[in-house]
Parts: structure tokens; sequence; C-alpha cells
């Protein structure tokens, strides 16, 4: 069914009746981290806590929801309000690059060298740390290290996509 829940779990939810009452009380329980017992809330609980975790779809969350029998007013009630549930965040949470800026230009010439003619490029990257505070890189580079630069946000975005 969905890689993001056990089979097991799934399976064991099909069989059980599961009151829209109890599910509130669940997701509430999931989405705050609290404790929970019994097999069934257990089960019910894991399944809200991978979707919290993930964040997938709309579409896919009504796909696990509706496959685990619960009611579909229930649903459209989670899938109304799922933008507004605070979600977990776990593990390494990267700075998100916001916005680029860039000049291209030309050196001449310096106080040291009187004919250089080489190609720079000035960079302002502007990146929202994970705490929500935004921050500023700039740098200057040239054409050899522009290349690097290159070749290295290529080859992480390629290991980026394996994982995916």
């Amino acid at each position: 069914m969905s890689h993001l829940i056990p089979l097991e779990i799934t399976q064991f939810l099909k069989t059980q009746t599961i009151a829209t009452d109890i599910a509130r009380k669940v997701l509430r329980q999931a989405i705050k981290g609290e404790n929970i017992d019994g097999d069934l809330e257990s089960s019910l609980y894991l399944v809200f806590q991978a979707l919290l975790v993930n964040n997938p779809s709309k579409s896919k969350i009504s796909e696990i929801l509706t496959s685990i029998k619960l009611g579909e007013e229930f649903i459209s009630e989670i899938l109304q309000s799922w933008d507004d549930i605070p979600k977990p965040r776990y593990g390494v949470v990267f700075p998100q690059l916001v916005d680029v800026n860039w000049k291209s230009s030309h050196v001449i010439s310096t106080s040291e060298e009187k004919r250089i003619h080489l190609p720079s490029l000035s960079v302002n990257l502007n990146i929202q740390e994970a705490s929500g505070e935004f921050s500023s890189l700039s740098f200057t580079c040239n054409r050899e290290q522009l290349a690097d630069l290159t070749y290295k946000l290529k080859s992480a975005l390629l290991q980026v996509e394996r994982f995916k």
C-alpha cells in the first residue's frame, strides 16, 4: 500500500472499526507527541505520526486513511486542516536557499599586476536557517573556482536525488 506505514499496521487497522472520536483523540495525541495505550490506538498513532513526519500529498493521505477505513467526514476534516496542523521536525534540518544574486565582472588589472584580464563572479546567497532567521553568504570566484563549484553542486544534487 504505502512505504510510509508498515504493512502489518495497515493490515491490522483494516480489520478494525475505528470510531471518529477515537481517531480525533489519537490524532491530537500524535500532534502533541503524547504516549498512548492500546493496540488500536497505538497502530492508529503510528499512522498519524508517519503522516505528520513525512507530510505526503493530500491525495496520498486520503488514500492511506481510506484504506484503514476511517470515515469520509473525518478524512475530509483532516485534509481541510492539514496545512494548519503543526508537523514535527525530526532529524537534521538544513538551511534553505531563498535567493541568489550574482554579478559578473572582468578584472583588468590590480595594484600588484598591470594586466590580468580575468573574469570574476560575485555571488550573494540569501539563506533561511532552520530557526527561521535569514542570513547572507557572499563570495567572489574566478573561472576555475566557478567550474569547481558547479561540479560540486551537480554532484551533491545527484546524491540527493539518489535518496529520494
